[in-house]
């Protein structure tokens, strides 16, 4: 695991996997794969995101870039989440409006009681070629080992992912759901168990 280096690692790639973490609940903000990777891209330049540089790391297997991790402290979420408007206006009016719309009703689907010291990853992806070989564990691994609390939403439909939380001391603490265009959309909030690294 290493820190997301722009000059370094692909930035197509890693806006691609951050898009491939949750495409369902994604694509409902950030538009479809081709658009949602250009914004992850531009919010991945922007200091005030969530999805900024400082906030991905990627896990390197020798040269070649296998997942990707975003997420931030509680703390550090909330500071983003109050700076919303500034790096909104970088993605453009259309989007910030779109966004601003269904954003209420997103905000039904996430988890809500985020700790300040509980580490909160907004996507934690595995490129389909390495996986099956551990490194989805590894790097939650890694988030326990320097943060200990951790709080995850995952996609109430993506049972595999639900599955191997489970598999790795978590415990679904909440189910969140909203409708949109009379769909059902949702997360489970899952922590993981103190003491189960």
């Amino acid at each position: 695991m290493v820190p997301y280096d722009p000059d370094r690692h692909d930035a197509d790639m890693v806006a691609s996997l951050i898009f491939e973490a949750d495409p369902e609940m994604t694509s409902l903000v950030m538009g479809g794969r081709e658009k949602a990777v250009e914004r992850f891209k531009t919010l991945m330049s922007i200091g005030s995101s969530p999805w900024s540089a400082e906030n991905i790391t990627v896990a390197m297997i020798g040269d070649e870039l296998a997942g990707v991790l975003v997420g931030s402290l509680g703390r550090e979420k909330e500071v983003a989440d109050r700076k919303a408007a500034e790096w909104g206006r970088a993605l453009g009016l259309p989007w910030l409006l779109r966004s601003v719309r269904i954003g209420m009703r997103m905000a039904k689907a996430v988890s809500r009681d985020i700790g300040d010291d509980e580490y909160y990853p907004l996507a934690l992806t595995v490129r389909e070629e390495f996986r099956g070989q551990g490194v989805g564990s590894q790097m939650l691994r890694w988030i326990m080992d320097r943060h200990g609390k951790v709080v995850i939403d995952v996609n109430i439909r993506k049972r595999d992912a639900v599955r191997f939380y489970e598999r790795n001391g978590f415990r679904v603490e909440a189910e969140n759901t909203m409708r949109h265009k009379g769909r059902v959309y949702g997360n489970y909030s899952m922590r993981n168990a103190p003491g189960n690294r």
